[in-house]
Parts: structure tokens; sequence; C-alpha cells
């Protein structure tokens, strides 16, 4: 039987031989012309993507210069429209700030592009980033690099009226590094300012690179080649269709035979035209790493190496078709020859069925010995065995056996380890299968506080807080239907004692006892949830203290008109009652008319009382002494079934501050809590105490000190304020009483109060349980008690004054005014004529009196150019309202004193008077 195998088989392995050495040498030169095409292929497509990139990469000053341009057009062409609305209605300073306040607010490229302004002696206008170089002379002004960047921008700007300008500036954040800007400016003739704005290349760049890679991460070729890319240096930029930039780095990501990939892709990139690099890579769609062929490029100008690939094993679809003909060809060959042994194999039957009959014997009674073997976990005896054939199988069941037994040993070990892993975890761990509990740990026991038996084989459902449980069975139901929906959930459980604990549920899919199950895995977050919550509610008093900063300033600004019409009506008044007989009829018409002017002031100074502008004259107050006296204001206008408490501590510390608001803020409060409890009565509470409060503690308050303050308490047991509303208390002529009870400007009126007196206003409510409003105000220091105490009017004099206001009417009755009370008083209602007039003859004044804002030179760069010149000259600073320069910062530049309109006769002699004796005159 062998030799007839033998005398067939050979001749078919000789043939079989040279068929199979064939195909191997055609399969070769397949791949290496597939290869060969793939190559040329890659080049083409990375060279197309490197061509796209390098064209955006000459954009870039292309687009920043267009950017610019059209910015500074669209400012102009705003400015344009604002100027000519308003020409010849108001003058050109109002419209400049109408104007400058328009173009501050408007912001482009996602908010980090402003405007600045300058006129063309340099002073700045607007700057929108910089807001304190507004009012200052910029020619001085350097870029990075040591250009003079405005005396620039004005020379280009001269000769050509507009133009580009490029320099080097520090972006916001980062003073020490050095970025180049490109500018378009433009004169805006109407106003002679020069307007502009800058953008740096390289945050165009940026958004340029940004485009870019949105555009070819997306890009395909062929049946599946994608292209992908790398910065220099091993971070990601994008691949298979999504953009990876801001990744971890990739610069030791090996594939399965150990090649560094990005490594290699910067030894291709360092050829001029880019280098191939082979590895292994799993396909888009595919599960198992193929080989690959790629091709890299570098792109200098942004250090980014970018490439594309194929993978090679395509052409293995080719070759398996020629491999399927040829192994029909074989099959043919294989029947021949099947043919020819099937004969011999019916002669070799017969022969071998005699030979298996004693075989079967042998092996019946070798099978009984296994079997017993096996079930006894014992070796069979090899000796005992008849054929040698036989002694080698039981060999064999031997290892398998002995293979067997350390298995199950490692089993059991394996099981140990898991069971002690799970049952000593952090997280609480359990399986749900049906709704139900079917496996849990120890740390579900100690979250739940509940036995085990009587949680496990019970509905989950059943220990979840009842408003969380729809949600918790909605992703359950979700995952039985084959949507997983969310892997993390946050809800509440319901311990068997104590309050409701927030967790943090993950769900894994499982099989459990060959069945669908969810392995659960629970984090205790109930403190984190806490901390959340009270930082969203720290976000949101933030917001609301910056809202009340925004309305503020809004009401501030409407007395800045209205004190100058106030300052003639009451000036002129006051002259023309000086004129009158006493006790005539028009005398006391004209009293009549100043007293509805005092009047109006003291509504003006309850507006800037609001906006935490006003300066009114502040003394020290004895709060316990006033609080005894508001009781007494307002116990006959309450109910008889609310009880006032007081709770003064001993000792409290006086304040600074003006009586009369301080009165109205009091009153206010009381009033406020009393109609919370009109309905069923209660107890009104007014509490004293110092404290003493850190920065800490004023995080939500920055603009106030830390220090000692006096805190006033005034609490109510009433109804209580809704959360919703508790956030808008405090804003203009919002109110939820009913018509006829209030107007809803007390509590704002309280706010500004407060806040102009450096202290600040909290309220704590709940529905139900009343209300408390805090009010804390610096106590009084020793240098503010002898500021208080110090001055005593002077009326008149003969010295020499200098008035300058834009506001003729009212230039001409200070003028009067003055020199009805003896001075020789000079008026100008121009600011650069009455600069020219003080050079001429810089000692032909005594004082000089100035308003604040005025086109041309401002009342405080009037006054600097003035104290240049003369140093000892004592300066006077008028305002309605001002946000650019307060007291303090006035004084600091050297202005003697600083008034607020309107100017009242007795008021402005008492401070000509002090002014000039401070000087020495």
């Amino acid at each position: 039987m062998v030799i007839a195998t033998v005398a067939i088989a050979v001749p078919f392995a000789v043939w079989l031989a040279v068929v199979l050495i064939g195909f191997r040498s055609e399969s070769a030169a397949l791949r290496r012309q597939f290869e060969v095409e793939q190559q040329e292929m890659l080049r083409q497509e990375v060279g197309r993507v490197a061509e796209y990139i390098r064209y955006q990469i000459r954009q870039t000053d292309k687009r920043t210069r267009k950017t610019v341009r059209d910015r500074v057009e669209e400012a102009c062409r705003v400015a344009t429209h604002i100027y000519g609305l308003n020409r010849g209605v108001k003058p050109d300073a109002e419209i400049g700030a109408m104007i400058r306040e328009v173009l501050r607010e408007l912001r482009f490229n996602d908010g980090r592009g402003y405007y600045f302004a300058f006129d063309l002696n340099g002073v700045g206008r607007l700057h929108a980033d910089r807001p304190e170089l507004e009012g200052r002379d910029m020619l001085a002004a350097k870029g990075a690099t040591g250009e003079h960047v405005v005396a620039d921008m004005l020379d280009l700007v001269r000769k050509h009226g507009e133009g580009y300008y490029s320099y080097t500036w520090s972006k916001p954040g980062e003073p020490q590094q050095i970025f180049r800007k490109i500018a378009y400016v433009r004169l805006f003739e109407p106003l002679g300012w020069v307007i502009g704005t800058g953008e740096y290349v390289d945050d165009v760049r940026a958004d340029i690179q940004t485009e870019v890679l949105e555009h070819i991460a997306g890009l395909r070729f062929g049946q599946d080649g994608y292209f992908f890319g790398v910065v220099e240096g091993g971070l990601p930029l994008f691949t298979g269709g999504r953009v990876t930039r801001g990744g971890p780095s990739i610069w030791n990501q090996r594939d399965t035979s150990g090649v560094r990939i990005t490594q290699e892709f910067h030894k291709a990139m360092r050829q001029p035209q880019g280098g191939f690099v082979r590895y292994h890579w799993q396909k888009l769609a595919g599960e198992l790493p193929s080989p690959k062929l790629s091709y890299v490029m570098r792109i200098p100008e942004w250090q980014w190496i970018i490439g594309a690939g194929v993978y090679l094993d395509t052409v293995e679809g080719r070759i398996a078709g020629h491999r399927r003909s040829l192994l029909l060809q074989i099959g043919g060959q294989i029947a021949v020859s099947g043919g020819l042994l099937l004969l011999l194999m019916t002669a070799i039957f017969l022969w071998a069925r005699r030979l298996a009959d004693s075989i079967k014997r042998s092996l019946a009674s070798f099978s009984r010995f296994f079997d017993r073997a096996a079930s006894a976990s014992a070796t069979l005896p090899e000796a005992d065995l008849e054929y040698q054939e036989f002694r080698d199988i039981a060999a064999s069941a031997n290892f398998m056996l002995q293979a067997r037994l350390q298995a199950e040993s490692r089993l059991r070990e394996s099981e140990e380890k898991y069971r002690l892993l799970i049952e000593n975890a952090g997280e609480a761990i359990y399986v749900v299968q049906g709704g139900r509990l079917q496996y849990l740990n120890a740390r579900v026991l100690e979250l739940s506080c509940y036995a085990m038996e009587e949680l496990l084989h019970k509905p989950v459902i059943k220990f979840v807080h009842p408003e969380d449980r729809l949600t918790l069975l909605k992703q359950y139901r979700l995952r039985r239907l084959g949507r997983p929906g969310l892997s993390r959930l946050r809800f509440r459980i319901q311990p068997k004692s104590g309050d409701p604990r927030w967790v943090e549920l993950n769900i894994v899919d499982i099989q459990w006892a060959g069945k669908p199950a969810n392995l659960n895995f629970l984090l205790d977050i109930t403190g984190q949830q806490l901390a959340e919550e009270e930082r969203r509610k720290l976000e949101a008093q933030l917001i609301h203290s910056q809202k009340m900063e925004a309305v503020g300033t809004l009401a501030g600004g409407i007395a800045h008109d209205f004190n100058n019409i106030l300052g003639s009506i009451i000036g002129y008044t006051e002259m023309a009652i000086d004129s009158c007989p006493a006790g005539s009829d028009l005398s006391g018409d004209l009293g009549e008319i100043r007293k509805a002017g005092m009047r109006a002031r003291d509504l003006v100074k309850k507006i800037l009382a609001f906006s935490r502008q006003d300066n009114s004259e502040r003394i020290p107050v004895n709060l316990p002494l006033m609080v005894g006296e508001v009781i007494g204001l307002v116990r006959p206008t309450l109910p008889a079934d609310i009880e006032i408490v007081q709770e003064v501590e001993p000792g409290i510390d006086r304040v600074l501050a003006d009586p009369i608001q301080l009165h109205q803020v009091l009153v206010n409060l009381c009033t406020n809590a009393g109609q919370a409890m009109e309905a069923g009565g209660g107890r009104l509470t007014i509490a004293l105490r110092c404290c003493d409060l850190s920065l800490e503690d004023l995080a939500l308050q920055p603009r106030v000190k830390p220090g000692r303050f006096v805190q006033l308490s005034v609490s109510d047991t009433g109804e209580g304020i809704e959360p919703d509303l508790l956030k808008r208390i405090f804003e203009p002529y919002f109110t939820t009483k009913e018509p006829g009870k209030g107007t809803g400007l007390g509590l704002a009126i309280v706010h500004g109060i407060i806040k102009s007196h450096d202290g600040f206003v909290t309220c704590f409510s709940r529905p139900g349980e009343g209300s408390v409003f805090h009010v804390f105000l610096p106590v009084l220091s020793q240098a503010d008690g002898e500021m208080a105490a110090s001055g005593q009017p002077v009326i008149g004099g003969s010295e020499r004054i200098l008035f300058v206001d834009d506001e003729e009417a009212l230039a001409q009755m200070a003028g009067t005014m003055l020199a009805r009370l003896g001075y020789r008083v000079t008026v100008e209602t121009d600011s650069l004529a009455a600069s020219a007039l003080f050079h001429d003859n810089p000692d032909a004044f005594d004082l000089v009196i100035t308003d604040q804002s005025m086109p041309g030179l401002t009342g405080i760069d009037l006054a600097q150019s003035m104290l240049q010149r003369r140093p000892d000259l004592p300066i006077i600073l008028c305002t309605g309202y001002s946000t650019q320069v307060s007291e303090e910062s006035a004084r600091a530049m050297g202005v003697s004193a600083f008034a607020l309109k309107p100017l009242v006769k007795k008021d402005i002699a008492r401070l000509i008077r002090q002014v000039l004796a401070d000087a020495g005159r």
C-alpha cells in the first residue's frame, strides 16, 4: 500500500511544486507593481494637500490686512452715522463721547478685536482694551521693540489719510512675549480723530490653521485613503476624519511590530521632497492592524508633518482570486490521484479489517481503564498496555489530567483575588438583572445602611430617591432595548437612615448566569454636589452685583445735564433774592423758586446716591440713637400686631455718613418689613453689632476694603421672598407690591446709598420663613472724625478768579455771583482760550474754578497744564457727574478742591475761602 501511494504521490508533488513556485513569482510581481502605483498616487495626493496649506500660509498677511481694514471702515461708518444724527444738536465733545462708548462695546474675531482712537495731538480718545490710557498723551507710546507707534500712525495719516502700520506689541496676560501686529488707521475728519484697530498675525495664523485642519481632516481618496498630520515633536493634529489637536504626545507610539511611527515620520520628512514609511495600522472599518505604506512631507512654516497612506493588503484580493483558480486546478489533479488510491485502498481494507478486530478488543480494555482513571483523577499505568501506540496515548492522557488539576487550582486562586478586589473596592459595586439586585459588595451596604438580606433580590428602584426614580428607570429600559443611552448618571439614593445621598453611577452591560445584566459602579459624590451648588450660588450673586453696578452707572449719568440746569436756576434765583426788598411779594415768589430748585437738587442727590456718585456732606453718626428715632417714627404706621424688637450691642462704633441718607435707608427697610407682615402680624427686629471682615469674607464685594464694620440687620417673620425674585430686589422699579404700595425704588436707593458709603447690603430669605437684610458700614476712623469736625464757612473776598465752564448761561451766572461777593472775576466758556489767557499772564489770577466735562481740554487737563506753569496755583474742579475723575484722583493730580454741581452760593463761597486759606492767601 505504501509503495502504491508513493508511486502516485511523487509525480503529483513535483507538479504541485512547479505550480506553487510560479504562483509565488506572479504574486510578488503583482505586489511590486501595486506598490509603485500607490507610491505615485500618495505623492500626488499629499502634494496637493501641501500646496493647499502653503496657499493658506501665503494668505495670512493678506487676510490680516483685509480684516483690520474692513473693521476700521465699519467703525468710521458708525462714527459718521452718529455724527450726522447729532451734528448741530449736540456739541462735538458730547458726540465724541457717544461715538467712543459705541465703539468701546464693539468686538470682533471672537471678542479679541477692539478699536482705539486718538486725536491729531496724540491724546488718547478711545482704548477699549485699556481705558486708563484715554485722556493721556500717547505720543511717547512705544511698541515692544521700541517703535513710536502713535507718532508713526499720525505721520501715516497726515501723509495719506489712512493706511496700514506694522509693529510689535505684547498681548494681555503675556507681557513678556513680543508679537507682530498689523493695524489699519483712518482719519475721522469731523472730530479730528484717528480711528484704528489691529490684529495679531499669530492669532490670524491660528484661525487659518483651525480652518485648514477642519478641511483636510475630512478629505478622502481611493477606497479607504485619508490624510493625517502631527506637529514636529510628536503632538497630534488630525487623523481619520477627526481633528485631534490638543491630545497627548504620540512621539513614542508603536505599531504591533515595534515601529516608532512618529519618529519614522521625522526621519522621512527630512528629505527635500518627503519620504515613505512602512508600518502596521488598523483600518477605519477594520479590527486587526494591516501593513501600511505612508508618504509624509514637512510644512516648515508651521512645523507640521502631513501625510497619507494606503494599506498594502488591498492587492491581496487580486492574488486571492488567482489562488482560487489554482486550487480548482489542484483539486482536479487530486480527484484523479484519489481514484487511483481508492482502488488500492479497497484491497487494503480487506486486509486491515482482520487487523482491526484484534485492535478493537485491546481498545475496549483500554477504554474501561481510561474511564476509571478519569473519574478517580488517577494516572493510567502505561506498562500494562499491550501496544506502544496505546502506551503513548496513556502518557498524553496523564499529562492532560495533570494540566486540568493545575488549571482548576489557578481558577480557584483567581476567583479569590477578584472576590477580595470587589469586596474591598472604594466604590459601591452591584449587579442588576431584571430590575433586581443579584450581587452587591460591602460598600453598597455601608452607603445604603441596609442589611444584605434587605437588598439582595429586591427591586433596585426601591432604594432610589422618589424624585429621581423615573430618570433611572428610563436608562435601564433603554439598555434592555439595546440603546445604551448615558453611561454616567447623577441621582440621589434614600438610605435607611439619614438624609439622601448624591451618587454618580457608571453602567456596564454584562452577561450574568448566561443572561443580559448590568454591572453598576456607584460613587458617593454628596460633598462634590454640595460644593457645586454653593459655587453656582456664588456665581449668581456675583452676576447680580455686576448688574447693579451697570444700572447704577446709567442712573448717575442722568444727573449730569440736570445739574448744569439747576446751577443756573438756583444761582440766578439767589442773586435775584439778594436784589429784592426783604419781605416783598417778589422776594417770596423767588424764595419758592429757590426752594423748588433745592428740592430738585435733593432729587439729583438721590439719583447720585443710587449710582454711588454722591459726595454729600458726611458727619459722624451714632447709629443706636438713629435706630431709636426711626422706631419712634415708624411705630404709629405699623399694625398693632407687629412687635418691634431692638438688639443693640453696647459700644457700637460711629460711622462717617450722611445722616439723612442713613435715616432714609432704615425707614425703607422697616417699612418693607412691616408690609411683609401686614396679613398676619409678626416680629420686626432691628439689630446692631460690630464685626471684622477679611478679604476672604469680602470675596463677592471686590470694591469693599477689609476692616471693622458696623452691621445693621432688619429682619421680619413675614411671607419671605421666592428665590427667583430675590435676585432682582435691588433693581430700580422692580416691585411685587400691588399698585399704590410701592414704586420699586426703595431697595434700589438703599443699595446705592450704602455703596456710596463704601459698604454693602445682603439679603437672606426663604418663602414662609421671613427675610433679613444686613447692612455693613465701615466704622469711623480717627482721621475721618477729625476731617468731619473741621472747617467753618467764610463768605466774600477780593481776590482775582478765573472761572471756566462751557455752559455759557452757567458761566455768566457764576461770574455775576462771585462778583457780588467782592471777587474780581474773569469768565471763559472755551477751555483752550482760558489756557491761552492764563499762559499769557500766569500771575494775573489768585484762583481758578473750572468745569471737568468740556470740549477741547477737560477740566483736569486744563488744571495740569496750569500747574506745570504755576505749581502753587489753587484750583477748584467742578462736575455734575464724572466717571473719569474722582475727588481722590483730582487731588492726586494737584487740584486743591473738588465740588459737585449745582453750585450754591454759600457752599462755593465757603469752599473758595477754605482753598485760599490753605494756599496762604
